[in-house]
């Protein structure tokens, strides 16, 4: 049976201690500042492999009666690639303030046709820092949600049983607005944050939320809770993802009235999957206006880009759509799907500036990764 959660509805505040009842420790500096070097699974003070089933509540109920049974993800507009060896740049973190840009005219109900017009952007700086493989991090705080969005643009390493491990960002809704890195030693990843006004509406990080199956093997799919005027990110990954089969992913809706979708899965191993999203609230009454592979517009006109590779060389895809590259000066890109096995640390998917541009970075050195990806235009 699908187990979930829901943290944040729109960023109704939910208090701390109700995130993980059976699991104090990873509580235990809620509502501090954080430390870097948390405790890891291994020294105790962490539930035991054995009880790892207690991380998150065991509920009865999927996402909600209608939309809860199992689904098929509609894999069509997968992308293979082939190696390319372009080093991977992403992990120097060199941010930089672009105070212009060019953006083009655009109907927001359908991909954007060229054109120009000039604008300045409001300042902002985006910065990055790295949570390494073999160190755990507890209630790390990384920013404030009255100032900042911030999310994982890369996620690696070994996320596979025995020791089931977990890594999330967001705001933990224990009232101080702090958003807070959560990382078992095991595993690694890279998180990106910006100044709300990097972007010119001051979009606002909700609190966090996740959903996942416990020794269930499936597909399920459900609401995530937020509406087309939230971009739900991948904000985690935990548990054990061992094959191409297992997933964790969102489907962003281009309506105010339609809720965004999530979809989980869970086929090999130990059929135990969690993911968690971060949604950040662009408006009241229109929808999040993206940047894709087809344009620029509604999340259904602009589309993701949708890759797989099955390579143990390190494959690099720029991001661009009719020609265009998508731009750092522009846009803020992210996670929206990750599939596949993260075994070792040379299993990952990255999405980062460089350049000037956005990339997608992937490697598979024990099977196969599969990524979805989509952007965000500074200027709504």
């Amino acid at each position: 049976m699908l187990k979930s959660q829901t943290r944040a509805n729109l960023g109704q505040g939910i208090k701390c201690v109700a995130l993980l009842a059976a699991s104090s420790s990873l509580l235990a500096g809620c509502g501090d500042e954080g430390t870097i070097g948390g405790t890891s699974v291994a020294d105790g003070t962490r539930p035991a492999v054995a009880s790892n089933s207690a991380l998150l509540p065991k509920l009865d109920a999927r996402f909600d009666a209608k939309n809860g049974q199992p689904a098929i993800e509609d894999d069509s507009a997968e992308t293979a690639v082939s190696p390319n060896q372009v080093p991977f740049k992403g992990l120097e973190g060199i941010p930089k303030e672009v105070l212009t840009q060019v953006i083009r005219d655009r109907d927001h109900n359908i991909a954007e046709p060229e054109g120009a017009r000039t604008t300045t952007l409001k300042s902002g700086t985006p910065w990055v820092r790295g949570f390494p493989d073999g160190t755990a991090y507890n209630t790390y705080v990384i920013g404030n949600t009255a100032t900042d969005i911030c999310w994982p643009y890369a996620i690696g390493g070994k996320i596979r049983t025995p020791v089931l491990p977990t890594m999330f960002v967001g705001d933990w809704g224990d009232g101080t607005n702090n958003i807070r890195v959560y990382k078992d030693a095991q595993g690694w990843a890279n998180v990106r944050c910006v100044p709300r006004t990097i972007f010119w509406n001051l979009p606002y990080q909700l609190q966090y939320n996740y959903t996942y199956l416990w020794n269930q093997c499936g597909s399920y799919s459900g609401n995530s809770g937020h509406t087309g005027n939230v971009a739900d990110m991948l904000g985690g990954l935990g548990y054990d993802y061992a094959e191409g089969a297992d997933k964790f992913g969102i489907t962003q809706s281009s309506s105010t009235s339609v809720q965004n979708t999530l979809q989980i899965g869970q086929q090999f191993s130990t059929c135990s999957g969690v993911g968690y999203y971060n949604g950040v609230q662009f408006f009241n009454n229109q929808p999040v206006v993206f940047s894709g592979p087809d344009g620029i517009g509604w999340a259904n006109a602009a589309g993701e880009w949708n890759y797989t590779t099955q390579s143990a060389s390190i494959v690099t895809i720029a991001l661009s759509h009719n020609a265009t590259l998508v731009t750092e000066a522009d846009n803020e890109c992210y996670l929206s799907y990750f599939g596949g096995s993260l075994s070792s640390n040379q299993d990952y998917v990255a999405v980062f500036p460089s350049g000037g541009n956005w990339w997608l970075q992937m490697q598979a050195l024990n099977g196969g990764v599969r990524a979805k990806v989509r952007c965000i235009p500074h200027s709504q």
